[in-house]
């Protein structure tokens, strides 16, 4: 087998803007990379593009292969094109709380894959960190409409240790998103 591709045109969250969202699609082609071409660093991934429209990938997917328009499938002649699936692992982590992670290796070579040394602690003691905050008032939902007195209350309780203000976006890449949740000590934001 000479070209391979997963398609992860179908997966509504693979072009997210949404870090978490994203993340859960490449969780899904990392599965299908390790079930289907385990030993293979020449994948390409197939997104959804327009019929004019040059590949757009955020940050994160160049981990599982290199991101290519699915309309490229029709002229690439790839000898297997393996189907991402839509939705559910990272989701059914984080939501069924009951669910049994049966291979939690699989799981860990994921977090290496896309972030390799990244869960080394800060120098910094726990209790020392800032208390951080993660803004949301860039979205179109879930902004907090009195954001400035949250941050005053949270700067008056955090004493010495500090505040820091997050402000992740979809053009924040893991790593970043990573390493400045790894330095706070408190970290609180909007759920969903």
């Amino acid at each position: 087998v000479k070209r391979v591709a997963i398609d992860v045109s179908h997966v509504a969250d693979a072009p997210s803007g949404n870090p978490w969202h994203r993340l859960t699609a490449i969780y899904g082609a990392f599965l299908t990379k390790n079930k289907f071409f385990p030993n293979r660093t020449d994948v390409d991934v197939l997104f959804g593009c327009g019929s004019n429209t040059p590949v757009s990938a955020p940050p994160g997917w160049e981990k599982i292969g290199t991101p290519k328009c699915e309309r490229e499938q029709r002229t690439a002649n790839y000898d297997v094109i393996a189907s991402s699936p839509r939705d559910g692992h990272l989701w059914d982590l984080a939501w069924d709380y009951d669910l049994p992670c049966k291979d939690e290796d699989l799981f860990k070579a994921f977090v290496e894959v896309v972030t390799p040394n990244a869960f080394s602690p800060p120098d910094v003691p726990f209790k020392n960190r800032p208390a951080c905050w993660i803004a949301r008032q860039s979205g179109r939902i879930r902004s907090v409409g009195n954001e400035a007195e949250v941050i005053e209350a949270m700067k008056a309780a955090s004493g010495d240790a500090g505040f820091q203000y997050l402000e992740i976006t979809s053009q924040t890449t893991l790593m970043e998103t990573i390493t400045a949740v790894q330095n706070c000590g408190i970290l609180v934001g909007l759920h969903g």
